[in-house]
């Protein structure tokens, strides 16, 4: 049996290169272009991790996290945050989100 991804980010080759990677690693991967579609997909795919890239036009990851937490289901699934963002404020801030 494999494992279930779901990656969300908004730019196509993030999307590409992490769905090639864990493609290889025999995950079966669903992706996500928003943090509205990532809530939607995670309800409905029931994933085993979710690859969340923080920035993004809309509803960014952190917020996207926030409402996937409130979701039963989804609550002891691990979520890795991806980005550029390298300022203190920021790694607190995705150390913390869901609480």
């Amino acid at each position: 049996m494999t494992g279930r991804a779901l990656i969300v980010d908004d730019t196509q080759l993030n999307l590409q290169i992490l769905q090639n990677k864990l493609e290889r690693e025999y995950y079966t991967v669903f992706t996500a272009n928003s943090g509205e579609e990532s809530v939607r997909m995670a309800l409905e795919i029931n994933p085993d991790i979710i690859l969340m890239n923080a920035v993004m036009r809309g509803m960014d990851g952190f917020n996207a996290i926030r409402l996937i937490r409130t979701l039963p289901k989804m609550v002891n699934v691990p979520i890795i945050i991806t980005t550029a963002l390298n300022r203190p404020e920021e790694k607190v801030r995705g150390r913390s989100w869901g609480r």
